[in-house]
C-alpha cells in the first residue's frame, strides 16, 4: 500500500488557550495520521504558548515556533517558512476538525487529480451549527470555474482553512504580513496558479464566531483590509484584461457598496450616501467607466447611485419588475400572488 504523502497543517496561535486544546486534539487525531502539525505561537501573553510546547513534547509530529507578535499572516508564513509536506493545510486556533477531515480532502485530491481540494464548513454562532452550504456540491472544476465561483463568495469562499492545497502552488507565495482579511488578498492569486479544483461541500470543520463580527457585513465589508482586499481583487483583474473576472469581482465589490447606499438613504444619513456616491465615482474613474460592464450594468448602478431622487425611483421600479418577472417565470403567478405582493412592496420609493 502506497505510504500517505505528508500533509504540513499550520495553525497561527495567538491569545486562544480556552480554545486551543479542542483544536489541537481534533489535529493530532486525525485519521490521516501522516502530518506535520506547525503551531506558531504569534507573541501569546496567555497560557497558549505553554499549551503548544506541552502537546510537542507529547507527539513527535509538533513543531512549535515562538515569535514576536506580528500578526496572522506573519504567524503563516513563518510556517510556510518551515514546512516540508507535499500538502498544505491551514487552520484557526480556535476553531476544530472532523476527525477525518484531512483524509476526506486528501481522497478527492487523489481522485480528481486535482490541485486544490474544497471542504464543506459549520458556522459556529452561540452553540448553533449552521452549514455553509446544504447542497453538499460535490464537483470537479477546471481553473476558470473554480475562480469564477471563488470571486462569487459562495459555494467556494476565500478561507484558508477549509481547503487542501498542493504545495507547489506556494512557490514564491507569502501572505501580506501587517493586514487582515490576506485569505481575499491572496487566494484568486493561488487558485489561479491550480489546474483543477475539487468542491466537496460535506462540512469537514468547525468554524467558530467568538462575537458578532461586522466582517461579514456589508459596512465591514467596506471598511479597512476587506474594503482593500476586494479593491485589489478588481484592480488585478483589470490590469490583465481578465473581463470575465473583473466582471465578478467588480459586481461583488459593487453590490455591496449599492446595498449600503440603499440603507443609509432609509436611514436618512445623507453624509454616508455622498460618500458612497464619492467611493463610486472614483472607482468609475479608475477604471475607465467601468468599460468592462455590461452597458446595462453600469446604467442601472448608474441610477442606483444618481443624487436625483427620480433616477433612483426609476432604479427601485426597474428591482420590482425583475422581481414580478422572476416570481412569475419560476414559481407561476396563480399560486404565488400574495407572495409577489409582499416582495414587490418590500421595496419602498
Amino acid at each position: 500500500m502506497e505510504k500517505e504523502k505528508l500533509i504540513s497543517v499550520i495553525i497561527p496561535i495567538y491569545n486562544v488557550e480556552h480554545y486551543l486544546e479542542k483544536c489541537l486534539d481534533s489535529i493530532v487525531g486525525q485519521s490521516y495520521r501522516n502530518l506535520e502539525i506547525i503551531l506558531v505561537d504569534d507573541g501569546s501573553r496567555d497560557g497558549s504558548g505553554e499549551i503548544c510546547d506541552r502537546y510537542a513534547s507529547r507527539d513527535g509530529r509538533i513543531k512549535v515556533i515562538h515569535r514576536e507578535n506580528g500578526g496572522v499572516s506573519a504567524a503563516r508564513n513563518s510556517g510556510l517558512n518551515v514546512a516540508t509536506g507535499e500538502y498544505l493545510g491551514f487552520a484557526d486556533s480556535d476553531d476544530w476538525l472532523e476527525s477525518d477531515m484531512y483524509k476526506f480532502l486528501q481522497n478527492d485530491l487523489l481522485s480528481a487529480q486535482a490541485d486544490i481540494a474544497c471542504c464543506g464548513f459549520f458556522l459556529t454562532f452561540n452553540h448553533i451549527e449552521e452549514p455553509n452550504d446544504k447542497s453538499y456540491t460535490h464537483s470537479v472544476l477546471e481553473r476558470d470555474e473554480a475562480l469564477e465561483l471563488l470571486l462569487q463568495d459562495g459555494i467556494i469562499q476565500s478561507h484558508f482553512w477549509s481547503k487542501l492545497y498542493k504545495r507547489d502552488l506556494s512557490n514564491g507565495f507569502r501572505m501580506p504580513e501587517g493586514k487582515t482579511f490576506e485569505d481575499i488578498f491572496t487566494q484568486h492569486l493561488i487558485f489561479e496558479k491550480a489546474r483543477r479544483v475539487v468542491l466537496h461541500n460535506v462540512p469537514q470543520y468547525h468554524y467558530l464566531q467568538r462575537s458578532a463580527s461586522i466582517s461579514g457585513s456589508v459596512e465591514g465589508f467596506l471598511n479597512g483590509d476587506c474594503h482593500a482586499a476586494h479593491y485589489e481583487r478588481i484592480r488585478y483583474f483589470f490590469a490583465k484584461g481578465k473581463k470575465r473576472f473583473f466582471r465578478r469581482a467588480a459586481y461583488v465589490y459593487l453590490t455591496a457598496l449599492r446595498n449600503n447606499y440603499m440603507s443609509n438613504i432609509n436611514s436618512g444619513n445623507d453624509q454616508a450616501c455622498a460618500g458612497l456616491r464619492q467611493r463610486y465615482a472614483a472607482f468609475c474613474r479608475e477604471f475607465g467607466n467601468i468599460r468592462f460592464l455590461w452597458p446595462r450594468e453600469k446604467l442601472l448602478y448608474d441610477l442606483a447611485f444618481s443624487r436625483f431622487a427620480g433616477a433612483l425611483q426609476i432604479y427601485l421600479i426597474y428591482c420590482r419588475f425583475r422581481i414580478y418577472k422572476n416570481i412569475i417565470r419560476e414559481k407561476g403567478i396563480k399560486n404565488n400572488i400574495h407572495r409577489l405582493f409582499r416582495k414587490i412592496y418590500s421595496i419602498q420609493l
